[in-house]
């Protein structure tokens, strides 16, 4: 009786181990998720997740997985609510351009009956249009219509040069809000680097074109003690100036961006010889002492990465290819742990801002 009492007590601390590891790899997913479907507001969600995977990675409460619960719906739902702004906004955005195609649209049909009949089944689809809330929709019915309206621009030039001249005006402010909402899209907001939705599309169409290319990640040693120590302001500071840094060690046909949080990514249009050329650039020019603003104070923080180089072999997926680059930034940043090297939490210096100015 003792011994199978002593094997349901270790039985039920084995699943009670089982269930918070679960837990805590379900944390790291929703923020990894929540920053990939957002990147612009799912990254502070994402910092949130992780800090209470790190407090219950310590031996574990009742009480504690009661707070990290209620502190898990706390972002969750915050993530909700900006997610769901951000959407709305979007959306908008889309509607106020259908907006204008349709007035265009409904001059055009005032302006010549021939064209009524064709251009107002035109206005009425663009009616439609501006009630659905699916983004990829709109977008494909709105640059379908917008071609359609150009034929028929088309055939009336003769008619009216001065009203054409107007109508072309109206479609080319719907082109260039259409361009810079797109634009908006693929580029991420903090870095200015490319967006991650923006790398894997350009990614993608070089598999699918059978176009050789490298792939290079970079992910920044123990920078979450940047944010804990200075705050998230200074650490943005910092992904700015090393997003910058790391910009110009590539040539313009290059594609750099932000993976998420402190992760970079790089796709080298060259051969592997040529990357890693690139890869020594960034280690002799990138990495090193870094200036952030601090509140009031300027902090001297030194940064060094986990590199990891893949070259795509012709055959794998992206899926794959990222897989390698990452395992080969692991093995980096593991290595970097062994040796000793330097982080940007490591010996962070401070400097008053009268005396450097000085």
């Amino acid at each position: 009786m003792i011994s199978l009492l002593k094997h349901i007590d270790s039985w039920r601390d084995t699943l009670a181990e089982s269930s918070v590891a679960a837990y805590r790899a379900a944390l790291l997913a929703m923020g990894d998720c929540g920053e990939r479907a957002v990147p612009g507001i799912g990254r502070e969600m994402n910092q949130k997740l992780a800090e209470i995977h790190q407090m219950l990675g310590q031996t574990v409460t009742p009480e504690m997985l009661t707070d990290a619960s209620d502190s898990v719906q706390k972002e969750l739902a915050i993530w909700a609510d900006l997610a769901c702004s951000d959407h709305a906004d979007h959306v908008r955005e889309i509607r106020e351009i259908v907006a204008v195609v349709g007035r265009t649209g409904e001059s055009v049909a005032r302006r010549d009956e021939k064209y009524s009949q064709q251009l107002g089944a035109l206005n009425g689809r663009l009616q439609a249009l501006a009630e659905l809330n699916d983004l990829p929709v709109i977008r494909r019915s709105i640059l379908e219509s917008t071609r359609e309206l150009k034929a028929y621009v088309e055939k009336m030039a003769e008619d009216s040069q001065d009203f054409v001249g107007k109508l072309l005006g109206e479609v080319a402010e719907y082109r260039v809000r259409l361009e810079e909402s797109e634009r908006r899209s693929a580029t991420d907001p903090l870095t200015g680097l490319s967006s991650r939705r923006e790398f894997e599309s350009q990614m993608d169409a070089l598999i699918t074109a059978k176009k050789p290319f490298c792939l290079l990640m970079a992910d920044l040693n123990d920078f979450k003690s940047v944010n804990d120590r200075h705050g998230h302001l200074a650490g943005d500071d910092l992904l700015r100036q090393f997003a910058g840094e790391l910009r110009v060690q590539f040539r313009p046909v290059d594609l750099v961006g932000r993976w998420g949080g402190d992760e970079f990514v790089a796709i080298i249009t060259a051969s592997r010889s040529d990357a890693e050329a690139c890869v020594n650039r960034i280690r002799k020019w990138v990495l090193g002492d870094y200036k952030v603003k601090a509140g009031e104070r300027e902090v001297k923080i030194p940064v060094q990465a986990a590199i990891g180089l893949a070259q795509w072999n012709g055959r794998e997926s992206a899926t794959e290819l990222m897989a390698r680059a990452d395992a080969a930034s692991y093995v980096a940043k593991t290595a970097a742990k062994t040796l000793g090297y330097g982080s940007p939490g490591d010996s962070t210096r401070e400097l008053d801002l009268a005396a450097a100015k000085r």
